[in-house]
């Protein structure tokens, strides 16, 4: 039977071990990370994939193993055909992603003096396997070489142009694709259904009642592209930092990086260019607007690496992060918020914060949250809080409407009141959902497809429209 050679990355793993794992290092010792660039270009790639896998802890790493392809070994195994592992990473690596499955005959990789790939990947093919007909598993423009002489090709994942070589090279082609396209991998990466978050720098210029005044609404359209550049960069970088644990999460192992289906240092580079976008943006903006906006950075920054480890201090955090949306609208447009809408959102905020910890709890099947400094037994201490300050919030609202702070700015004050309905209406709509499990992960994604939820946002806006008069 003709033995089938399998390549490592982006074949058996969704992704790029090196990448992975040097992902690592620059996390964990930035300096040994120097070193090996340093290496890479003084002594070349091998011995830079060396150095990376002798300086990191290779066990603490939960690797993207591409389930169709072990599907695939095991049935050809079962068949009694010899597969054998060739890959371009290091040796050490190699070994420790693919020995636990227990499926290759034999494994050959790079080491210190070699880079094993491409050509040498046939080389050591035909030395070998002599005059033997052979299968070949690859993905990528530098396996052209051996499809070429393979008896069939299986092709893992292809970009378009690397699956169009490859028919026009190989007498058989078999494909595994299941991998999301372009498109659907960076919508998930960006988190673009979190923008909707980014809408709350409108408010300030909602509740004022010059919305349509054209240099205010350009400024908050700029804000809100800004934020939702620099959110989606620190997205990326909670991701990344987060990659092993949300690889031990039901469902946060399917966002792209701990899937596998993004790189690791291409998200990085991707992050710095948000980040980048936003803070150019920011500089067509009062000065005020683009400290908010380094703030917000900054905390995010500090989430993603520590405060998210810190039991309550999270919650604050999250509370802190969709005020300063508000206060970044008002930043933009020089519209002083009142003490009222502070005092709201920071209930109401941390009313949503402890809503998506409940979630996490919820669903463990654990007794801890990994990453997070919270156990099982917190989930009804989570549920009271709030629900407490999700009530408190909306009591806030009702103090504001009867301090008659509402004149100058409401033609129809009264009508508000409306508003306090459904926000009383909302807070146990979605708490209700979360405690029957229907809120799955994230509460604003929920919130987004959710027709009730839907219902009452557009009939808040509404109420405000025509209490200020606009219509009526």
């Amino acid at each position: 039977m003709k033995p089938l050679f399998v390549d490592l990355d982006g074949t058996l793993l969704f992704n790029d071990s090196l990448q992975e794992v040097f992902w690592r290092l620059l996390l964990k010792h930035p300096w040994y990370a120097i070193n090996a660039v340093f290496l890479l270009l003084t002594q070349g790639r091998a011995a830079f994939k060396a150095f990376i896998a002798n300086h990191v802890p290779l066990q603490s790493i939960q690797w993207a193993i591409n389930p169709a392809v072990v599907q695939l070994l095991k049935a050809e195994k079962s068949r009694g055909r010899k597969i054998i592992l060739l890959t371009a990473s290091n040796e050490k690596i190699a070994r420790h992603i693919v020995e636990p499955l227990n499926l290759f005959d034999h494994i050959e990789a790079s080491s210190e003096n070699r880079n094993f790939k491409g050509g040498e990947k046939l080389s050591w093919i035909r030395t070998r396997y002599p005059g033997e007909e052979f299968l070949y598993a690859g993905n990528s423009q530098d396996d052209l070489i051996l499809w070429r002489h393979a008896h069939e090709s299986i092709i893992v994942n292809p970009s378009n142009s690397v699956l169009k070589e490859a028919k026009k090279v190989s007498k058989e082609v078999r494909l595994i694709q299941n991998c999301p396209n372009f498109f659907q991998r960076w919508k998930k990466t960006l988190r673009i259904h979190q923008y909707s978050k980014n809408f709350l720098i409108f408010i300030p210029l909602l509740l004022s009642g010059k919305f349509l005044h054209p240099t205010l609404f350009l400024n908050s359209l700029l804000a809100f592209i800004a934020f939702c550049a620099m959110a989606s960069g620190s997205y990326i970088l909670n991701d990344l930092v987060d990659i092993d644990h949300d690889r031990m999460h039901a469902t946060k192992k399917n966002r792209p990086f701990a899937a596998g289906i993004m790189e690791c240092i291409s998200g990085l580079g991707c992050a710095l260019s948000l980040i980048v976008i936003a803070l150019v943006i920011s500089a067509f903006l009062p000065i005020s607007f683009l400290l908010t906006l380094i703030c917000y950075l900054i905390l995010t920054v500090s989430y993603s690496f520590y405060l998210k480890r810190l039991a309550i201090i999270d919650v604050f955090t999250l509370s802190i992060l969709y005020l300063i949306r508000i206060l970044a609208g008002s930043a933009a447009t020089g519209i002083v918020i009142s003490n009222w809408l502070f005092a709201f959102g920071l209930f109401f905020f941390l009313s949503l914060a402890y809503l998506k910890r409940f979630i996490e709890i919820d669903r463990l099947d654990e007794n801890y949250v990994k990453g997070r400094n919270y156990k099982k037994q917190d989930l009804l201490l989570v549920k009271i809080y709030g629900i407490c300050l999700g009530l408190i919030s909306t009591l806030i609202f009702t103090l504001y409407l009867n301090a008659n702070a509402t004149a100058g700015i409401y033609k129809h004050p009264q009508g508000l009141w409306l508003i306090a309905l459904f926000l009383l209406y909302w807070i146990n709509h979605v708490w209700h959902a979360a405690v029957h499990h229907n809120i799955h992960d994230d509460p604003v994604e929920f919130a987004l497809k959710d027709k009730p939820s839907l219902i009452v946002g557009c009939c808040i806006i509404i109420i405000v429209i025509l209490c200020q008069g606009w219509i009526l």
